[in-house]
Protein backbone atom coordinates (compact mmCIF):
# COMPACT_ATOMS: atom_id res chain seq x y z
CA UNK A 1 0.00 0.00 0.00
CA UNK A 2 2.99 2.28 0.91
CA UNK A 3 3.92 1.68 -2.91
CA UNK A 4 0.79 2.51 -3.99
CA UNK A 5 0.73 5.69 -2.69
CA UNK A 6 4.01 6.84 -3.57
CA UNK A 7 3.63 5.83 -6.91
CA UNK A 8 0.45 8.25 -7.27
CA UNK A 9 2.13 10.98 -5.33
CA UNK A 10 4.37 10.85 -8.22
CA UNK A 11 2.42 11.00 -10.83
CA UNK A 12 0.21 14.00 -9.26
CA UNK A 13 3.57 15.59 -9.41
CA UNK A 14 4.16 15.29 -12.80
CA UNK A 15 0.96 15.97 -13.84
CA UNK A 16 0.99 19.15 -11.57
CA UNK A 17 4.49 20.15 -12.83
CA UNK A 18 3.47 19.63 -16.56
CA UNK A 19 0.26 21.53 -16.55
CA UNK A 20 2.23 24.48 -15.12
CA UNK A 21 4.21 24.05 -17.87
CA UNK A 22 3.81 26.82 -20.98
CA UNK A 23 5.28 27.11 -24.30
CA UNK A 24 8.06 29.25 -24.61
CA UNK A 25 6.59 32.64 -27.14
CA UNK A 26 8.21 35.65 -26.45
CA UNK A 27 6.53 37.88 -28.36
CA UNK A 28 8.56 41.16 -27.83
CA UNK A 29 11.57 42.29 -26.03
CA UNK A 30 11.72 42.55 -22.60
CA UNK A 31 8.55 40.42 -21.61
CA UNK A 32 8.69 39.04 -18.65
CA UNK A 33 7.81 35.39 -17.39
CA UNK A 34 7.39 33.65 -13.90
CA UNK A 35 9.45 30.63 -13.80
CA UNK A 36 12.51 29.22 -15.96
CA UNK A 37 13.35 29.06 -19.82
CA UNK A 38 13.37 24.83 -20.47
CA UNK A 39 14.81 23.97 -23.80
CA UNK A 40 14.40 20.07 -24.16
CA UNK A 41 16.03 17.99 -26.42
CA UNK A 42 15.08 14.28 -27.93
CA UNK A 43 18.73 13.63 -28.78
CA UNK A 44 17.33 11.57 -31.82
CA UNK A 45 17.18 8.89 -28.74
CA UNK A 46 21.17 8.48 -28.72
CA UNK A 47 22.98 8.41 -26.35
CA UNK A 48 25.12 11.01 -24.63
CA UNK A 49 24.57 13.27 -27.47
CA UNK A 50 23.93 15.92 -25.15
CA UNK A 51 21.49 18.89 -26.15
CA UNK A 52 21.35 17.70 -29.76
CA UNK A 53 18.34 16.40 -32.11
CA UNK A 54 14.57 18.26 -32.19
CA UNK A 55 13.73 21.02 -29.22
CA UNK A 56 11.07 21.75 -27.05
CA UNK A 57 10.83 25.22 -25.49
CA UNK A 58 8.79 25.57 -22.52
CA UNK A 59 8.38 27.71 -18.91
CA UNK A 60 8.98 25.46 -15.93
CA UNK A 61 7.29 27.42 -13.01
CA UNK A 62 9.97 25.37 -10.56
CA UNK A 63 12.96 22.86 -11.69
CA UNK A 64 10.89 20.00 -9.49
CA UNK A 65 10.32 17.06 -11.36
CA UNK A 66 10.66 13.68 -10.64
CA UNK A 67 9.60 11.57 -13.95
CA UNK A 68 10.57 8.30 -13.08
CA UNK A 69 10.49 5.94 -15.72
CA UNK A 70 7.99 8.11 -18.03
CA UNK A 71 9.02 10.79 -20.52
CA UNK A 72 9.38 14.83 -20.03
CA UNK A 73 6.87 15.43 -22.92
CA UNK A 74 4.94 13.97 -25.84
CA UNK A 75 7.27 13.12 -28.39
CA UNK A 76 10.29 12.19 -26.23
CA UNK A 77 11.93 8.75 -25.01
CA UNK A 78 11.77 7.68 -21.56
CA UNK A 79 15.76 7.54 -21.65
CA UNK A 80 18.12 9.73 -23.28
CA UNK A 81 17.11 13.12 -23.49
CA UNK A 82 18.76 16.32 -21.86
CA UNK A 83 17.42 19.69 -20.75
CA UNK A 84 19.07 23.57 -20.22
CA UNK A 85 17.20 25.59 -17.98
CA UNK A 86 18.00 28.95 -17.91
CA UNK A 87 16.79 32.92 -15.82
CA UNK A 88 17.15 34.73 -13.32
CA UNK A 89 16.81 34.67 -9.52
CA UNK A 90 15.25 37.28 -7.44
CA UNK A 91 17.22 37.55 -3.83
CA UNK A 92 14.64 39.22 -1.40
CA UNK A 93 17.63 39.02 1.71
CA UNK A 94 21.47 39.60 1.91
CA UNK A 95 23.44 36.71 2.75
CA UNK A 96 24.88 33.71 2.27
CA UNK A 97 22.89 30.90 0.13
CA UNK A 98 23.40 27.06 -0.95
CA UNK A 99 22.30 25.44 -3.98
CA UNK A 100 21.61 22.04 -4.21
CA UNK A 101 20.38 19.55 -7.16
CA UNK A 102 18.56 16.11 -6.58
CA UNK A 103 19.37 14.71 -9.98
CA UNK A 104 18.92 11.01 -11.59
CA UNK A 105 21.15 11.28 -14.01
CA UNK A 106 23.95 14.08 -14.61
CA UNK A 107 23.28 17.75 -13.60
CA UNK A 108 25.45 20.63 -13.51
CA UNK A 109 24.51 24.20 -12.02
CA UNK A 110 25.89 27.97 -13.15
CA UNK A 111 24.81 30.89 -11.23
CA UNK A 112 26.44 34.27 -12.48
CA UNK A 113 28.15 32.28 -14.86
CA UNK A 114 29.85 30.66 -12.45
CA UNK A 115 30.10 25.95 -12.30
CA UNK A 116 29.00 25.71 -8.47
CA UNK A 117 27.90 21.71 -8.92
CA UNK A 118 28.89 19.77 -11.45
CA UNK A 119 27.96 16.03 -11.61
CA UNK A 120 27.33 15.15 -14.77
CA UNK A 121 27.49 11.48 -14.71
CA UNK A 122 24.98 8.61 -14.84
CA UNK A 123 23.97 8.26 -11.15
CA UNK A 124 21.27 7.01 -8.59
CA UNK A 125 19.16 9.71 -7.50
CA UNK A 126 21.58 12.12 -5.34
CA UNK A 127 21.72 15.67 -3.84
CA UNK A 128 24.76 17.73 -4.84
CA UNK A 129 25.17 20.77 -2.88
CA UNK A 130 27.22 24.08 -3.39
CA UNK A 131 29.54 26.17 -1.30
CA UNK A 132 27.88 29.39 0.50
CA UNK A 133 27.70 31.86 -2.13
CA UNK A 134 27.01 35.77 -1.13
CA UNK A 135 24.58 37.10 -2.48
CA UNK A 136 22.30 41.05 -1.96
CA UNK A 137 18.63 41.49 -1.76
CA UNK A 138 17.07 43.98 -4.28
CA UNK A 139 19.25 41.96 -6.91
CA UNK A 140 19.35 39.20 -8.97
CA UNK A 141 21.25 36.22 -9.81
CA UNK A 142 21.37 34.61 -13.27
CA UNK A 143 20.86 30.94 -13.06
CA UNK A 144 21.59 28.21 -15.72
CA UNK A 145 20.78 23.95 -15.05
CA UNK A 146 21.75 21.56 -17.26
CA UNK A 147 20.59 18.02 -16.58
CA UNK A 148 20.95 14.81 -19.06
CA UNK A 149 18.69 11.53 -18.58
CA UNK A 150 20.63 7.87 -19.62
CA UNK A 151 18.54 5.43 -18.09
CA UNK A 152 15.87 4.22 -15.78
CA UNK A 153 14.33 6.90 -13.30
CA UNK A 154 14.93 10.69 -14.15
CA UNK A 155 14.83 13.29 -11.31
CA UNK A 156 15.71 17.05 -11.47
CA UNK A 157 15.05 19.26 -8.58
CA UNK A 158 16.73 22.73 -7.92
CA UNK A 159 16.73 23.81 -4.30
CA UNK A 160 18.24 26.50 -1.85
CA UNK A 161 18.74 27.70 1.92
CA UNK A 162 19.22 31.22 2.87
CA UNK A 163 19.30 33.74 5.58
CA UNK A 164 16.52 32.46 7.63
CA UNK A 165 15.41 29.30 6.01
CA UNK A 166 16.22 25.97 4.95
CA UNK A 167 16.16 24.54 2.26
CA UNK A 168 13.64 24.23 -0.70
CA UNK A 169 12.41 23.71 -3.86
CA UNK A 170 13.37 27.05 -5.24
CA UNK A 171 9.42 28.78 -5.73
CA UNK A 172 8.41 29.96 -8.43
CA UNK A 173 8.02 33.52 -7.26
CA UNK A 174 11.99 33.65 -7.39
CA UNK A 175 12.48 32.69 -10.70
CA UNK A 176 11.44 34.92 -13.86
CA UNK A 177 13.18 34.81 -17.59
CA UNK A 178 13.36 38.04 -19.72
CA UNK A 179 12.79 37.97 -23.20
CA UNK A 180 15.27 39.24 -25.36
CA UNK A 181 16.06 39.73 -28.92
CA UNK A 182 17.35 37.18 -30.84
CA UNK A 183 21.11 37.53 -31.74
CA UNK A 184 22.14 38.46 -35.03
CA UNK A 185 23.45 35.82 -37.05
CA UNK A 186 27.17 36.21 -37.65
CA UNK A 187 28.35 38.55 -40.28
CA UNK A 188 24.42 39.67 -40.93
CA UNK A 189 25.37 43.03 -39.23
CA UNK A 190 28.02 44.23 -41.51
CA UNK A 191 31.14 43.56 -39.29
CA UNK A 192 34.56 42.33 -41.32
CA UNK A 193 34.74 39.39 -39.06
CA UNK A 194 33.48 37.57 -36.39
CA UNK A 195 34.76 34.83 -33.63
CA UNK A 196 34.48 31.22 -34.65
CA UNK A 197 35.32 29.34 -37.39
CA UNK A 198 33.54 28.70 -40.73
CA UNK A 199 32.51 25.11 -41.07
CA UNK A 200 31.63 24.12 -44.45
CA UNK A 201 29.75 20.16 -43.83
CA UNK A 202 29.65 18.26 -46.63
CA UNK A 203 26.86 15.16 -47.01
CA UNK A 204 28.70 13.13 -48.95
CA UNK A 205 25.71 11.81 -50.37
CA UNK A 206 25.53 9.13 -48.22
CA UNK A 207 28.86 7.89 -49.86
CA UNK A 208 31.70 6.12 -47.65
CA UNK A 209 34.93 7.66 -47.52
CA UNK A 210 33.57 10.40 -50.38
CA UNK A 211 34.91 13.18 -48.27
CA UNK A 212 34.43 16.79 -48.67
CA UNK A 213 31.29 16.07 -51.65
CA UNK A 214 27.55 16.20 -52.02
CA UNK A 215 25.87 18.61 -50.86
CA UNK A 216 27.55 21.32 -48.67
CA UNK A 217 25.76 23.54 -45.88
CA UNK A 218 28.02 26.37 -43.91
CA UNK A 219 27.61 27.93 -40.67
CA UNK A 220 29.98 30.04 -38.19
CA UNK A 221 30.92 27.67 -35.69
CA UNK A 222 31.83 29.59 -32.22
CA UNK A 223 34.59 26.53 -31.08
CA UNK A 224 35.02 23.00 -32.17
CA UNK A 225 33.62 21.29 -29.16
CA UNK A 226 30.52 18.57 -30.54
CA UNK A 227 29.67 15.36 -29.46
CA UNK A 228 27.27 14.51 -31.73
CA UNK A 229 26.85 10.76 -30.31
CA UNK A 230 25.09 8.80 -32.69
CA UNK A 231 23.46 11.76 -33.66
CA UNK A 232 23.69 13.58 -36.95
CA UNK A 233 25.24 17.43 -37.31
CA UNK A 234 22.44 18.86 -37.98
CA UNK A 235 19.25 18.44 -39.68
CA UNK A 236 19.17 16.66 -43.43
CA UNK A 237 22.22 14.70 -42.57
CA UNK A 238 22.76 11.56 -41.99
CA UNK A 239 24.30 10.41 -38.57
CA UNK A 240 27.29 8.55 -40.33
CA UNK A 241 29.84 9.45 -43.60
CA UNK A 242 29.49 13.10 -43.53
CA UNK A 243 32.89 15.46 -43.69
CA UNK A 244 33.49 19.13 -42.27
CA UNK A 245 35.92 21.69 -42.76
CA UNK A 246 36.33 24.48 -40.27
CA UNK A 247 38.66 27.29 -41.19
CA UNK A 248 39.68 31.22 -39.96
CA UNK A 249 42.32 32.25 -37.71
CA UNK A 250 43.72 31.87 -33.83
CA UNK A 251 45.13 34.47 -32.11
CA UNK A 252 47.28 33.45 -28.64
CA UNK A 253 46.65 36.02 -25.90
CA UNK A 254 50.35 35.46 -24.71
CA UNK A 255 53.62 34.60 -26.14
CA UNK A 256 55.33 31.18 -25.33
CA UNK A 257 54.74 27.42 -26.49
CA UNK A 258 51.07 26.26 -27.16
CA UNK A 259 50.44 22.77 -28.02
CA UNK A 260 47.08 21.56 -29.73
CA UNK A 261 45.15 18.43 -29.29
CA UNK A 262 42.14 17.06 -31.07
CA UNK A 263 39.80 14.58 -29.71
CA UNK A 264 38.08 12.91 -32.55
CA UNK A 265 35.78 9.73 -33.58
CA UNK A 266 36.69 9.49 -36.71
CA UNK A 267 39.21 11.51 -38.82
CA UNK A 268 40.90 14.67 -37.87
CA UNK A 269 43.49 16.71 -39.45
CA UNK A 270 44.48 19.75 -38.24
CA UNK A 271 47.07 22.99 -40.28
CA UNK A 272 48.32 25.63 -38.72
CA UNK A 273 49.68 28.52 -41.09
CA UNK A 274 49.79 25.51 -43.49
CA UNK A 275 51.43 22.95 -41.69
CA UNK A 276 50.00 19.90 -40.80
CA UNK A 277 50.50 19.82 -37.16
CA UNK A 278 47.76 16.84 -36.45
CA UNK A 279 47.21 13.77 -38.79
CA UNK A 280 44.71 10.97 -37.78
CA UNK A 281 42.55 10.39 -40.70
CA UNK A 282 41.56 6.67 -39.58
CA UNK A 283 38.94 5.09 -38.68
CA UNK A 284 38.88 5.09 -34.59
CA UNK A 285 37.18 5.35 -31.75
CA UNK A 286 37.45 8.98 -29.45
CA UNK A 287 40.66 9.38 -28.57
CA UNK A 288 43.24 12.57 -28.15
CA UNK A 289 45.78 13.11 -30.67
CA UNK A 290 48.60 16.12 -29.44
CA UNK A 291 51.15 18.52 -31.83
CA UNK A 292 54.46 19.75 -30.98
CA UNK A 293 54.91 22.59 -29.06
CA UNK A 294 54.64 25.46 -31.41
CA UNK A 295 56.14 29.01 -30.28
CA UNK A 296 53.23 31.72 -30.67
CA UNK A 297 53.59 35.90 -30.55
CA UNK A 298 50.89 37.77 -28.19
CA UNK A 299 48.39 39.15 -30.16
CA UNK A 300 49.45 37.84 -33.55
CA UNK A 301 47.12 35.63 -35.93
CA UNK A 302 48.02 32.46 -37.34
CA UNK A 303 45.48 30.67 -39.98
CA UNK A 304 44.05 27.36 -39.07
CA UNK A 305 42.15 24.66 -41.00
CA UNK A 306 40.60 21.34 -39.90
CA UNK A 307 39.70 18.40 -41.78
CA UNK A 308 37.29 16.26 -40.36
CA UNK A 309 34.89 12.61 -41.42
CA UNK A 310 33.16 10.62 -39.50
CA UNK A 311 32.32 7.12 -40.74
CA UNK A 312 30.12 5.06 -38.44
CA UNK A 313 29.08 4.99 -34.74
CA UNK A 314 29.69 7.68 -32.48
CA UNK A 315 31.25 11.20 -33.74
CA UNK A 316 33.20 13.64 -32.01
CA UNK A 317 35.55 16.65 -33.07
CA UNK A 318 36.96 18.85 -30.69
CA UNK A 319 39.67 21.24 -30.93
CA UNK A 320 41.89 21.90 -27.88
CA UNK A 321 44.95 23.38 -26.48
CA UNK A 322 47.51 24.30 -23.55
CA UNK A 323 49.98 27.54 -23.07
CA UNK A 324 52.85 28.70 -21.23
CA UNK A 325 49.93 29.43 -18.28
CA UNK A 326 47.18 27.63 -18.94
CA UNK A 327 46.82 23.83 -19.16
CA UNK A 328 44.35 21.81 -21.67
CA UNK A 329 40.89 23.50 -22.41
CA UNK A 330 38.72 23.59 -25.49
CA UNK A 331 40.20 26.99 -27.46
CA UNK A 332 37.73 30.00 -26.65
CA UNK A 333 35.68 31.48 -29.34
CA UNK A 334 37.09 34.84 -28.15
CA UNK A 335 40.88 33.07 -30.08
CA UNK A 336 38.91 32.15 -33.24
CA UNK A 337 38.19 34.49 -35.94
CA UNK A 338 36.75 34.01 -39.50
CA UNK A 339 36.90 37.11 -42.25
CA UNK A 340 32.91 37.30 -43.18
CA UNK A 341 32.19 37.01 -46.87
CA UNK A 342 32.08 39.95 -48.35
CA UNK A 343 29.02 40.80 -51.00
CA UNK A 344 29.88 40.99 -54.53
CA UNK A 345 29.43 44.40 -55.01
CA UNK A 346 29.61 47.84 -53.02
CA UNK A 347 26.39 48.93 -50.57
CA UNK A 348 27.09 52.69 -50.97
CA UNK A 349 29.22 55.29 -53.31
CA UNK A 350 30.96 57.77 -51.90
CA UNK A 351 31.96 61.17 -53.39
CA UNK A 352 34.26 63.87 -52.60
CA UNK A 353 34.56 66.99 -53.80
CA UNK A 354 37.74 69.27 -52.43
CA UNK A 355 37.27 72.55 -50.90
CA UNK A 356 33.29 74.67 -52.13
CA UNK A 357 31.51 72.17 -54.44
CA UNK A 358 29.06 75.31 -55.82
CA UNK A 359 32.28 76.71 -58.64
CA UNK A 360 32.60 76.54 -62.24
CA UNK A 361 35.98 76.11 -61.68
CA UNK A 362 37.78 72.41 -62.41
CA UNK A 363 37.69 70.45 -59.20
CA UNK A 364 39.16 67.01 -58.34
CA UNK A 365 36.45 64.55 -57.40
CA UNK A 366 37.20 61.62 -55.46
CA UNK A 367 35.09 58.40 -56.03
CA UNK A 368 34.75 55.27 -53.14
CA UNK A 369 32.62 52.29 -53.37
CA UNK A 370 32.06 51.10 -49.77
CA UNK A 371 30.94 48.15 -47.60
CA UNK A 372 29.18 51.05 -45.17
CA UNK A 373 27.50 53.79 -45.16
CA UNK A 374 30.74 55.99 -43.55
CA UNK A 375 32.98 53.87 -45.60
CA UNK A 376 35.13 52.13 -43.09
CA UNK A 377 35.44 49.27 -45.52
CA UNK A 378 36.35 49.83 -49.10
CA UNK A 379 36.33 47.86 -52.64
CA UNK A 380 39.66 48.62 -53.65
CA UNK A 381 39.94 47.04 -56.94
CA UNK A 382 35.92 47.50 -57.33
CA UNK A 383 35.54 48.39 -61.37
CA UNK A 384 32.12 50.26 -62.31
CA UNK A 385 30.20 52.78 -63.79
CA UNK A 386 29.38 56.18 -61.67
CA UNK A 387 27.01 58.99 -63.12
CA UNK A 388 27.56 62.06 -62.15
CA UNK A 389 25.25 65.25 -62.31
CA UNK A 390 25.58 69.17 -62.49
CA UNK A 391 23.04 71.26 -60.37
CA UNK A 392 22.39 73.84 -63.59
CA UNK A 393 22.26 70.94 -66.20
CA UNK A 394 24.84 72.62 -68.00
CA UNK A 395 28.75 71.80 -66.40
CA UNK A 396 30.70 69.39 -68.14
CA UNK A 397 32.65 66.87 -66.04
CA UNK A 398 36.10 65.88 -67.32
CA UNK A 399 37.05 62.35 -66.91
CA UNK A 400 40.23 61.29 -65.06
CA UNK A 401 40.46 57.78 -65.05
CA UNK A 402 38.58 55.38 -64.97
CA UNK A 403 34.58 55.09 -64.58
CA UNK A 404 31.54 56.85 -67.52
CA UNK A 405 31.26 60.06 -65.99
CA UNK A 406 27.98 61.47 -67.86
CA UNK A 407 26.96 65.04 -67.89
CA UNK A 408 23.29 65.80 -66.28
CA UNK A 409 22.28 62.36 -65.34
CA UNK A 410 21.54 61.10 -61.96
CA UNK A 411 22.19 57.68 -60.21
Amino acid sequence: MINVKKMIACLVLLYVNTLLAMPAVCTRDGLTFDGLLGTYYDQNNNARAYFSGNTLERFDRQVNFNWGGGRPAIGFGTDNFSVIWEGRIAINQTGAYRFSTLSDDGVRLSVNGEIIIDNFTDHAPRRDTSRPINLRAGEFADVRMEFYERGGGAVAQLEWDGPRFIRQVIPASQLSYICRPPEPLPCEGGEPETNGLRGDYYNQEGVARDYFTGIVESRFDAQLNFNWGRGSPMSGFSRDDFSVTWEGEIEASEAGAHIFSTVSDDGIRVYLEGNLIIDNFTDHAPRRDTSSPINLQAGERYSIYVEFYERGGGAVAQLEWSGPSFSRRIIPSANLFTQCPRPEGPDHIEIIVSGNASTCMAKDVLIRACDDPLCHSLFIEYEGTVQLTTSTDNGDWLLNGAGDLVPGSAD
